[in-house]
C-alpha cells in the first residue's frame, strides 16, 4: 500500500479580514470535501498563529488528520515544519496551502481525488 502525506499550510491571522475569510473558507472547504478517511492518506495541517477553526470536530471524525501549531513565515516554512514534525516516510507528498480551494468534481472521478492526482504523476511529471 502506497502512503501519501498531504501537507497543508494555514495562516488565519493575515493583515485583512478579507484575507482571513478566504483562507478560512478554503480550509473549511478542504476539511469538509477533501479529507478521505483512509489510513493510506495522512493529513497534517500546520496552523501558523491563532485560529478560529474547531479542530476537535475534525479530529473526532477522522483518525488520519493532525493539526499542529508551529509558526511559519510562509507556506514553505510551514511545510518544512510538518516534514520536521513527522518521523515517517511516505511514498508521495502533496503540498497545499490556504490560498487554494479544492478538490472539486470529486463525484465525477472513479477514485479518490488523491489517487486521481497520483495516476498522472510519474518520473517525468513530478517536481
Amino acid at each position: 500500500m502506497k502512503t501519501v502525506l498531504i501537507l497543508y499550510a494555514y495562516c488565519e491571522n493575515q493583515n485583512t479580514n478579507y484575507g482571513n475569510k478566504i483562507s478560512k473558507d478554503n480550509l473549511i472547504y478542504f476539511l469538509n470535501d477533501g479529507i478521505i478517511n483512509n489510513n493510506k492518506y495522512k493529513y497534517i495541517i500546520n496552523i501558523s498563529g491563532s485560529h478560529s477553526i474547531n479542530i476537535e470536530y475534525y479530529t473526532n471524525i477522522y483518525s488520519n488528520i493532525e493539526f499542529i501549531n508551529i509558526s511559519g513565515k510562509n507556506s514553505y516554512n510551514s511545510w518544512l515544519n510538518i516534514l520536521n514534525y513527522t518521523n515517517h516516510e511516505y511514498d508521495y507528498y502533496i503540498f497545499m496551502k490556504d490560498k487554494i480551494r479544492g478538490p472539486y468534481n470529486t463525484q465525477v472521478i472513479n477514485s479518490s481525488w488523491i489517487d486521481y492526482l497520483l495516476q498522472h504523476i510519474d518520473i517525468n511529471t513530478c517536481l
